[in-house]
């Protein structure tokens, strides 16, 4: 029990508060379908929302490309039009960076390469889904302790401390009490997760939110509440 503390005092301390970049992205058509030399980084991101939240995190980041089709993302710093051309990248996509003012709020954690954004619209638990899906992510995984502490900030912030209302991945399809998640993990069952007396085993709350505590609740599906994207 006291080696379980110490690793989660561990993980609490060693913690980064995730950032939330409000930057907004604006395509540039004239310049798609290249590829560029010279970028201050690549990867291959999950999405193009996480694509934008990595160069948003380099103050010098003005410009950056990404591919639908490989999810190949480069970052730049440059303030204007890219001048060199590679070689030709047919689905590359070209953005620049634009005003203060957010098209998508989307907290990065460093410590655990988390892309995230709390959805203030209400939803049902595959409403919630869907709408992460539209955005090329998914609903939020609670795959290891450490995760759910990476966003209880951003939900303490908005929640103002009190009782949160919020949809994640998971969802009991036999009434076992075994939450899957839509990649075919299950969500842990140990109590470190999980509000006091949850999951209860209530035959109709077979979906999983954050609630109490800032804890996993099991609540009926159709159900309307903020929710979790994952990018």
């Amino acid at each position: 029990m006291i080696n379980i503390l110490l690793s989660l005092l561990m993980i609490w301390i060693g913690r980064t508060s995730a950032d939330l970049p409000s930057t907004s992205w604006i395509r540039n058509y004239d310049q798609s379908g290249k590829l560029y030399d010279n970028p201050m980084f690549e990867i291959t991101a999950r999405g193009r929302i996480h694509c934008t939240v990595r160069c948003s995190m380099e103050s010098c980041c003005q410009t950056m490309t990404y591919n639908p089709n490989t999810n190949g993302c480069r970052g730049y710093c440059r303030n204007t039009t890219i001048e060199e051309e590679l070689s030709s990248d047919a689905g590359r996509e070209l953005y620049l960076r634009g005003d203060t003012s957010a098209d998508h709020m989307c907290g990065y954690d460093k410590n655990t390469s988390l892309c995230y954004s709390l959805k203030t619209d209400d939803q049902d638990k595959h409403g919630a889904a869907a709408q992460c899906e539209r955005d090329n992510g998914h609903l939020f995984r609670v795959e290891s302790f450490e995760r759910l502490l990476a966003v209880e900030g951003v939900l303490r912030d908005y929640f103002n401390n009190s009782l949160a209302y919020v949809w994640v991945d998971g969802e009991d399809y036999n009434s076992t009490n075994n939450y899957v998640m839509a990649n075919g993990n299950s969500v842990p069952l140990t109590d470190a997760f999980w509000s006091s007396g949850e999951p209860n085993g209530l035959e109709y709350e077979q979906c999983v939110g954050i609630h109490y505590g800032y804890k996993l609740n099991d609540w009926p599906c159709v159900i309307r509440h903020k929710y979790l994207c994952e990018y």
